[in-house]
């Protein structure tokens, strides 16, 4: 299987899967919290639904963060693709609380989760940026396995 990314291109086994992980920085000095959105990719069945996932994603999510709070969920679509949209906060190991906006979008045979991190107290400057990310989110052809 081919993956590609930016100029990175590979060719991995075919019975290895593509975990791909893809971090998005926003500027920030030293020793402060990186505000952050990370895509990862993820295969699913043709019979497993977006829904499906993203409450098994919700469901760790409650069970292992501590103080978390789900403040919103719903079914959105993104560039025509069907997608669930939420977003919760919790307490960090720091002990810090952080807030976040998920996005989960389905391909052929995988979902893209997108998540959008940053400290509560810095979140709301931030939400442009992550909204501009999420929202032009475009899978080109997904079962080529780019991100």
């Amino acid at each position: 299987m081919q993956i590609s990314h930016n100029e990175f291109t590979t060719t991995i086994p075919d019975d290895w899967q593509d975990r791909t992980m893809l971090t998005l920085v926003a500027p920030f000095a030293p020793g402060q919290f990186a505000t952050n959105v990370v895509v990862t990719r993820h295969e699913v069945a043709a019979s497993d639904s977006i829904e499906s996932f993203a409450k098994l994603q919700l469901e760790m999510m409650q069970n292992s963060l501590p103080a978390f709070e789900l403040l919103d969920s719903r079914a959105t679509t993104i560039n025509g693709r069907p997608a669930i949209q939420q977003l919760h906060r919790f307490r960090s190991e720091q002990g810090e609380f952080v807030q976040q906006v998920q996005t989960f979008v389905l391909g052929n045979l995988e979902i893209y989760a997108m998540t959008g991190t940053a400290r509560i107290s810095e979140f709301n400057q931030h939400i442009d940026a992550f909204r501009q990310i999420m929202d032009d989110v475009h899978l080109l052809n997904s079962q080529e396995n780019n991100i």
